[in-house]
């Protein structure tokens, strides 16, 4: 059995536009569902559809984070019928290659570096914060904000699609204030 593998590819490049502060939460996409699962850390909205990549946080019996701290899966929001939500399972290249995280202690308890597949470039810190809860942290314009999501919007009209802008859906936990950071992405090609 012969598995397509994509060819080299540059990595993206994150360059940060602009940073919005607001009293509420924004809405990427106003009426599109919002997951909830247990454990979530971060969920990421595409421009193409309502399905939605989550990440949350694993933790054992205890109440701390495992090794593998983290999992990301869909929520199937596109789907029609009684599957519609439904968890599924990132596939093997979405997983290698575009919405997985790659995850490496830090040496302080509870708390793990984390990147994204396909934006390596993007440091962020997976912490916990108390029993059987974490949250998950992005250094951006020399300040820490605590992600609540983001949005990609991807260009469809080459073979490859094609990210062209990220939205960060943070809060500054010193003010209480919501803060939208949007990156422009270059080189963002995403194999589906």
């Amino acid at each position: 059995m012969c598995l397509y593998a994509p060819t080299v590819q540059a990595e993206p490049q994150l360059t940060l536009i602009s940073s919005e502060t607001t009293q509420t939460l924004p809405s990427a996409q106003p009426g599109w569902p919002t997951p909830s699962d247990p454990g979530m850390v971060f969920f990421l909205q595409r421009s193409i559809s309502k399905n939605v990549v989550v990440y949350a946080a694993q933790f054992e019996d205890d109440g701390s984070l495992k090794r593998r701290p983290i999992d990301a899966f869909w929520r199937r929001y596109s789907d029609d019928g009684p599957g519609r939500g439904q968890v599924k399972d990132l596939r093997f290249f979405e997983s290698r290659l575009a919405y997985g995280v790659y995850t490496y202690p830090t040496g302080r308890a509870g708390e793990f570096d984390l990147r994204f597949a396909a934006l390596p470039d993007l440091p962020l810190t997976l912490r916990q914060e108390r029993h059987n809860q974490a949250s998950l942290w992005a250094r951006l314009d020399e300040e820490d904000y605590r992600l609540v999501y983001g949005y990609v919007e991807i260009d469809q009209k080459a073979l490859i699609p094609r990210v062209e802008r990220l939205r960060l859906y943070t809060i500054d936990v010193k003010t209480g204030s919501y803060v939208t950071h949007i990156l422009s992405v270059t080189g963002g090609a995403i194999p589906e």
